[in-house]
């Protein structure tokens, strides 16, 4: 650790407009002890020490700065890298002149502690404290301690890197600041966050959430869970579900704006009317087909997550609300049909403040996680690429729930679109895209953010994910719509280290990745050579497997269930939409280390092939290369940069050609 320590003796004669009283004896001398990023360090001494000196006054660049009897000051709120000229002027009691010392100067010192402070997180959620801890971006060398500060007053200076705040009220905000010192009193730069004591729980006779209102029949308990969501402690009436999301001029028509409870994985819905797969009896928004009120309620009992939605209205397809989607040819409806929706959940007794909202497919809503039980350890500290997105974007798109639990073709119609993408493709490349992003050092990115919003988020949509699959849905293979699902139910199963979260993604569950990638089987070539061999006619040239193709990596449509579909064509129809679905999963299992917890090698060895190869018809100078690749230029990027450090790689006997043997 370097440290400036200078010490310059000045000592003066005496000056030529001396008081009366001055004696001419006297001398200063004024030198510099200590320096740090915003301090000087100051000490002084007159002699002869029986002088007639009362005070003393500080210049500093020519200017006083303050008047003391003391021989000793430190200077402070000084900008870090800047050089400053000091003086010190012996007074009498009268306040004349009796000497003045030499100029020293002083340069404090940039940030040069070996370590900077960063990813201030709130390790746990309480009423009556706040519990925070932090990182360092490098190793600890010399660290002394860390300054704790509070709206800028001092509360302690503690050696470990976390810290409990009891004096706190609840709901109350407060900028905690955290800075690392050595042994000389030198200090890095702060890092700040607002952090926030859980407000109490109170009772309310009405909620809102993404522009969605319940109203209940009297005022009711209820809080926000971890990631903003309410729960509300029932069983409760509501009388009303309201939205001001609708414009002048348009009003929902029966069967839209629709509302489920504990909707499960079939395939039947209660959001909209305008889609074959509506039920009405699954729409709760509407009580004895009438609209909810005081004397029509409808009650939601103990262990309930209601899904509200609120549709698109339109009166053609040219006529709509602001920002209608497109409409689709086959339901000639918008795609999708609903515009935004909202969770709330009713429990038997107050939720702890820190948990994660309950799965909303699932029957029960028990508080099962805890922000305190969330673990990043599985988690690299990547290097930021150029390509790096903006990080409050991601965290944006995974604010609101991710409403999933019908799959395929309708399930696309009711991906809210003010909630989530509505393709699954899309879908696929925007989770990616998130998970790929936790693993960069977050110490590097401007202003040394915290992962913690982020990673939340992402391990809430897994749970969410896992209570569908758990409630008989399913992702099956489906052109560009099943993929994506997967690696969010794996990600929170390790975050959590929950078994049973893991137990979903070791079988028994549908997933389009599973469904579609394999290698190679005599199976498959008998199959292709056969009069039962049905690829999809849209593609350019149809290649049947041959025995050399044993043991390939491969991909195809429906080979699950449909391998007489297979096609080794490298343009097969919707191989292109795959790769681009599937590898920012298949890098996050890499980087995550999770081989074995997403348990499926056929599919991560094909990434490699196809990663290898690209995309068929674009070269690697393409400006399109990447994106039909990827999907992504941030996971393109992260993927070659990263790939090959994690081992365990399928190469190609013969890299120019698509369809060659492989080994690892």
């Amino acid at each position: 650790m370097h440290f400036l320590a200078c010490t310059l003796l000045a000592i003066a004669s005496c000056s030529d407009n001396q008081s009366d009283s001055e004696d001419a004896s006297i001398q200063v001398s004024l030198s510099v002890t200590a320096v740090t990023a915003g301090t000087v360090t100051l000490n002084w001494l007159s002699l002869p020490l029986d002088s007639s000196v009362s005070r003393y006054r500080l210049l500093r660049d020519g200017q006083q700065t303050t008047e003391t009897s003391s021989t000793s000051l430190i200077d402070t709120g000084l900008v870090s890298g800047e050089t400053y000229l000091y003086e010190i002027i012996a007074l009498d009691g009268r306040g004349f002149e009796l000497a003045r010392s030499l100029a020293v100067s002083a340069t404090t010192l940039d940030n040069v502690l070996p370590v900077t402070v960063c990813k201030l997180d709130q390790s746990s959620l309480k009423y009556n404290s706040i519990e925070f801890a932090w990182l360092e971006a490098t190793d600890n060398v010399g660290i002394e301690g860390y300054r704790i500060l509070r709206d800028g007053i001092e509360l302690d200076i503690v050696p470990g890197t976390s810290f409990l705040d009891e004096k706190v009220q609840p709901g109350s905000e407060y900028l905690y600041e955290v800075i690392a010192l050595d042994p000389s009193g030198n200090e890095s730069a702060a890092i700040s966050r607002v952090l926030r004591a859980e407000a109490l729980p109170t009772e309310r006779a009405s909620l809102s959430q993404f522009g969605i209102t319940w109203l209940f029949d009297k005022p009711y308990e209820s809080g926000r869970y971890l990631n903003g969501d309410w729960w509300v402690v029932g069983p409760v009436k509501l009388i009303s579900i309201s939205n001001d999301l609708h414009e002048p001029g348009f009003s929902p028509s029966s069967g839209q704006d629709g509302s489920m409870v504990n909707p499960d994985g079939s395939q039947w819905q209660g959001y909209d009317a305008s889609l074959t797969n509506y039920q009405a009896a699954l729409n709760v928004s509407d009580q004895n087909q009438a609209p909810l009120s005081l004397t029509n309620p409808l009650v939601l009992e103990v262990n309930s997550s209601l899904v509200s939605s609120v549709s698109w209205l339109y009166h053609s397809e040219g006529e709509g609300e602001t920002g209608l989607p497109k409409f689709n040819g086959d339901t000639n409806t918008p795609r999708p049909v609903l515009r935004s929706a909202a969770i709330l959940t009713v429990v038997d007794a107050p939720v702890e403040p820190g948990s994660f909202r309950p799965a909303y497919s699932e029957p029960d809503k028990s508080a099962r996680f805890q922000l305190d039980q969330m673990s990043g350890s599985f988690l690299k500290g990547l290097t930021p690429p150029e390509s790096t997105p903006s990080l409050a974007e991601v965290e944006l798109s995974l604010e609101r729930p991710w409403i999933d639990h019908v799959n395929g073709y309708l399930g696309a119609f009711l991906h809210p679109s003010e909630n989530m993408p509505e393709y699954g493709r899309d879908l696929a490349i925007s989770m990616g895209v998130a998970s790929n992003l936790l693993h960069l050092d977050f110490c590097l990115l401007p202003d040394q953010p915290s992962k913690q919003k982020l990673m939340y988020r992402f391990t809430q949509l897994g749970i969410d994910l896992a209570g569908i699959a758990q409630s008989g849905g399913g992702w099956p293979a489906d052109g560009g719509h099943g993929a994506g699902r997967k690696w969010p139910i794996v990600f929170a199963s390790m975050a959590l280290a929950d078994e049973r979260l893991s137990s979903i993604g070791l079988g028994g569950v549908r997933f389009q990745e599973d469904e579609t990638t394999f290698y190679i089987s005599q199976s498959d070539v008998d199959v292709a050579n056969s009069t039962n061999w049905l690829p999809d006619e849209r593609a350019a040239e149809l290649i049947p497997y041959r025995a050399g193709n044993i043991g390939i990596p491969e991909w195809s449509i429906r080979h699950q269930t449909e391998p007489e579909r297979s096609n080794f064509f490298w343009d097969a129809t919707y191989r292109t939409i795959n790769h681009q679905s599937f590898a920012g999963s298949a890098l996050s299992v890499h980087l995550s280390g999770a081989r074995a917890n997403w348990d499926n090698d056929a599919f991560l060895d094909y990434m490699d092939r196809a990663t290898a190869f690209g995309s068929y018809g674009f070269s690697l100078m393409d400006k399109d290369y990447d994106r039909m690749t990827y999907g992504d230029e941030f996971i393109a990027e992260l993927w070659r940069q990263n790939r090959q450090a994690m081992g365990d790689q399928w190469f190609p006997d013969d890299p120019g050609n698509v369809y060659s043997s492989g080994r690892r």
